[in-house]
């Protein structure tokens, strides 16, 4: 069985998506270190940004925590 809402978000277009923006601003904001995701894999300048569901819903709500 698949869970529907999976505790990580992978893909800047996922994250988008969950957050209601475009994926060049979730891109941007975990540039500047203001969105909580890292780097997936290997971290490279290719890997996929990876982001709790959690993290995403108390950035939405303006919570740093």
């Amino acid at each position: 069985m698949v869970a529907l809402n999976p505790p990580t978000i992978r893909g800047a277009k996922a994250i988008a998506h969950e957050l209601g923006c475009s994926p060049r601003t979730v891109s941007r904001l975990a540039a500047n270190g203001k969105l909580p995701v890292k780097k997936g894999f290997s971290g490279g300048p290719t890997s996929p940004l990876i982001a709790e569901r959690k993290a995403l819903e108390n950035f939405k709500c303006g919570n740093k925590d």
